[in-house]
């Protein structure tokens, strides 16, 4: 499986099983062995054990997966055939004074959002459900979310009032649990506080939370929470 916004380099190899996460860049003629996991945002450029889990940029550290389920699932092609029959994909509607740049894609429900600003090529995404009963995005006043960003709320997604996101941000709210061979689907939920400032490139990986005042810095991975006023740290 291969997520939104990866990049595949020519003669790259993505092994049986595999999973690249999102917005993930594979060099070129790079092997991604079999069941091996590229985590969201990485870089990698050199070849990748199997069964392995590679994070960072580069994505130089490296799990070993331990596999405690070997059972196959349809888990994924279930929810790919269902989106597919779904007839009212990217028209959810946006909040009703937004202002919405050309090309930016709305699939989330929205509570909230007065002076909401959304540039060009964004994609939101997330709405609940019976599985994901805490699905989509609660947006503050003033919200800004820069050009070409994911905002991946199905496991739930709050920006606070007057908070900042940069281009080509990516913030995923739903994991999978790499011990099962299925990859079975979990929620991991960000909350991003008030007055909070997301640099350009960042990847925010749940569940998490951004306090208040916090700067995310551009191109990190963030997997820990950050302290009102602090600054992150990325993965590697």
């Amino acid at each position: 499986m291969i997520a939104s916004r990866s990049r595949i380099g020519a003669g790259a190899i993505i092994g049986e099983g595999a999973w690249v996460g999102a917005s993930a860049h594979i060099d070129s003629g790079v092997h991604v062995s079999e069941g091996a996991i590229i985590g969201a945002g990485a870089h990698v450029t050199a070849d990748i054990p199997a069964q392995t889990i590679a994070l960072g940029k580069p994505a130089t550290r490296h799990i070993p997966r331990i596999i405690n389920d070997s059972t196959a699932s349809l888990g994924i092609r279930k929810t790919i055939d269902t989106v597919s029959r779904r007839t009212d994909l990217y028209k959810a509607a946006w909040p009703p004074d937004a202002k919405i740049e050309a090309g930016a894609l709305n699939d989330a429900h929205i509570n909230g959002g007065a002076g909401l600003r959304v540039a060009a090529g964004s994609v939101l995404m997330g709405r609940p459900t019976a599985d994901t009963p805490h699905g989509g995005i609660r947006i503050g006043t003033d919200v800004t979310i820069g050009s070409e960003c994911i905002l991946e709320a199905s496991g739930g997604l709050d920006i606070g009032n007057y908070s900042t996101i940069g281009a080509e941000v990516t913030i995923l709210t739903s994991g999978h649990d790499y011990s099962a061979l299925s990859l079975p689907r979990i929620t991991t939920p960000v909350r991003i506080g008030t007055g909070v400032t997301i640099e350009s490139g960042a990847t925010l990986v749940g569940p998490l939370n951004i306090s208040d005042d916090a700067l995310v810095q551009a191109d990190h991975i963030v997997v820990h929470d950050v302290a009102p006023g602090d600054v992150s740290h990325s993965i590697i």
